[in-house]
């Protein structure tokens, strides 16, 4: 899930691929429709597929299109939003998934 950040998509992007070493698809979630931002990403990376925010869609429905489109059994989201750190996402959903094991 992405937003403008252009620097900083790159620098998660770069950083997945250097340390994945697994097969993977990729699916790209972009809140936006500025294609140029689209295109300095394939530069980075290939996409499986992407879902462009171009019809103003909520956050929310956008990642459950590109979760519809996930083939395999376990997925996992890269944000490039501080936002997450400064408002103790992270903490919050390590408990969600701890409660939930299945």
């Amino acid at each position: 899930m992405c937003k403008s950040r252009l620097p900083l998509t790159k620098m998660v992007l770069l950083r997945f691929k250097e340390l994945i070493n697994l097969d993977y698809e990729l699916i790209l979630c972009y809140d936006g429709n500025d294609m140029d931002y689209v295109r300095a990403l394939e530069k980075v990376i290939d996409f499986d597929y992407k879902v462009i925010n171009f019809n103003n869609q909520s956050q929310g429905m956008l990642l459950n299109y590109a979760h519809d489109r996930c083939q395999g059994p376990y997925y996992m989201l890269l944000e490039n939003d501080w936002w997450w750190l400064d408002n103790k996402c992270i903490k919050n959903c390590l408990y969600a998934l701890d409660r939930n094991k299945d």
